[in-house]
C-alpha cells in the first residue's frame, strides 16, 4: 500500500491505465471491424448493356401524364353504327392527338323481296388530327373506297403521323400535309 500512498503517482498510474485501456478498446474495435478484400482473377467475358426498348403502352401513360387526358371533343362520336376506334393518341410535343374511325355499314347483300339500302361510305370514317392550342379538329385522310378501315398506329416524330390501311403502312406529314408509303410495317 506504499505504493499508493502518495496521491501525485496514484493518480498518474490510474491516468495511464485508462488511457491503455481506451486504446487498446479502440485497436481491438478496429481490428474487428476491418474487412477482408477477396481479390478474383479476372475472367474473359464481355458484358454489354442494351437498352430495352420501352413498350409503347408505357409511352403512351407517360404521354398522358405529361400532356393531360384527352379532351371529351375528340372522344365524342354520336354514332349511330357499331364504331372501330383507333387512338387517341397524343403526339410527342403535345401539340396534337390523332385517331382513326370506322363505323360499320347497315346494309347486306340479301335477297327476296326486302329492299336494301346500297352499300356506302360513311363520311366520319377517316384519319381525324385535333390542335390542342386552337381547339379544332380536322379530316386528314378519307378512304377512297368503301370497307377501307383506316387505323391509326402512333406518331414517328413530332411532324409525321404512322397510320394503316389494308395492312399497308402510310405516314402523314404534318408539315406538308402529304400522304406517302412508308418503307417498313
Amino acid at each position: 500500500m506504499q505504493l499508493f500512498a502518495n496521491k501525485k503517482i496514484t493518480c498518474h498510474v490510474l491516468m495511464v491505465i485508462l488511457i491503455v485501456f481506451v486504446v487498446g478498446f479502440f485497436v481491438l474495435g478496429w481490428y474487428k471491424c476491418s474487412t477482408k478484400v477477396l481479390i478474383l482473377p479476372k475472367q474473359n467475358c464481355e458484358v454489354s448493356s442494351v437498352p430495352s426498348p420501352t413498350p409503347m403502352a408505357e409511352i403512351e401513360e407517360s404521354l398522358i401524364d405529361r400532356c393531360g387526358d384527352i379532351p371529351d371533343s375528340v372522344m365524342a362520336t354520336n354514332s349511330d353504327h357499331w364504331m372501330k376506334m383507333t387512338g387517341p393518341k397524343w403526339s410527342p410535343d403535345c401539340r396534337y392527338i390523332t385517331w382513326g374511325i370506322w363505323l360499320s355499314g347497315t346494309s347486306w347483300p340479301g335477297g327476296g323481296d326486302t329492299s336494301v339500302a346500297q352499300i356506302k361510305m360513311d363520311p366520319r370514317v377517316g384519319i381525324y388530327l385535333y390542335n390542342d392550342s386552337t381547339k379544332r379538329i380536322i379530316k386528314i385522310y378519307k378512304p377512297r373506297k368503301v370497307n377501307e378501315t383506316p387505323e391509326v398506329v402512333g406518331w414517328k416524330n413530332r411532324w409525321i403521323i404512322l397510320f394503316s390501311k389494308e395492312n399497308k403502312l402510310f405516314i402523314y406529314d404534318l408539315t406538308s400535309k402529304t400522304i406517302q408509303p412508308s418503307e417498313s410495317r
